[in-house]
This record gives C-alpha cells, sequence and structure tokens, in this order.
C-alpha cells in the first residue's frame, strides 16, 4: 500500500512540475540603438587578446522568450545577438569564427546590462536565469 501511496505521490508531484504557464511573457524592452558596438564591447572583455577580434554579425537581433524559474514564475522577453568571433589564442594564433550569443536584459535603472555566451540560439543563457526559446520574427 505503501508504494502506491508513494507512486501516486509522485505522479501528483511530477505532473504539477510538468504544467506550462499559459500567462503571457513581459515583453522585451525596446533594443538599444548601437546594440552592435555594445555588444563587441561585451566579448572582447573577455578574451586573451581583444585588440585582435574581427567580429561578424551574420544575422539581425530576436527575441527570447524565457521561463524565469520555480521562485520567479513570470516569462520574459529579451533582445539577443549572434556574433561571430575571430581573435587571438593564447599561442598568437587565430581560432577561428567562434559564436557568441549576447542577450540585452534590462536593468532597474532603466539601462541595459548585456551577457555573452559562448554558443548559437540563445546558447546556455544562465544570464537570464532560466530555459529560453528563440521567438519566430
Amino acid at each position: 500500500m505503501k508504494r502506491v501511496t508513494t507512486f501516486a505521490i509522485l505522479a501528483l508531484a511530477t505532473a504539477a512540475c510538468a504544467t506550462t504557464d499559459p500567462s503571457p511573457a513581459i515583453p522585451a524592452a525596446p533594443l538599444i540603438s548601437d546594440y552592435r558596438a555594445e555588444a563587441e564591447r561585451v566579448i572582447a572583455s573577455g578574451l586573451r587578446d581583444p585588440a585582435s577580434a574581427r567580429y561578424e554579425h551574420r544575422d539581425g537581433p530576436y527575441r527570447l522568450e524565457c521561463d524565469r524559474g520555480v521562485f520567479t514564475p513570470a516569462k520574459q522577453e529579451f533582445w539577443a545577438a549572434e556574433v561571430w568571433v575571430n581573435a587571438r589564442n593564447g599561442y598568437g594564433g587565430y581560432t577561428g569564427p567562434q559564436p557568441y550569443t549576447v542577450i540585452y536584459i534590462p536593468n532597474a535603472n532603466g539601462g541595459t546590462d548585456l551577457r555573452a555566451n559562448r554558443g548559437l540560439g540563445g546558447g546556455n543563457v544562465t544570464a537570464a536565469s532560466g530555459i529560453c526559446r528563440r521567438l519566430a520574427p
């Protein structure tokens, strides 16, 4: 009997976690006008030789919808841009184009904070504290 009760409780808890939030996401703030220069600035801050970097913006910015997690359940939209960077490594050779995703996150002061993550399509977007999906244009 204990197994049946335990199984029922686990099934109920799993079903409660699997539900999706039907409420609309908090819309993204307007994109800053100099988003390309700001993306290059934040990526350069993490490079070993930022002066050698060559940036390629292949696509325009797009919106991400992020689930904020258990403690802050509201969904939120952010702007993101993919930038390919070719820069020198510690041995002096160029690495070849590496993809970065830059997330534009509005802050409490009315400005925008930028986070650069390695990878495409939002990559490992931990800066936005949740799981993100690219929205259709």
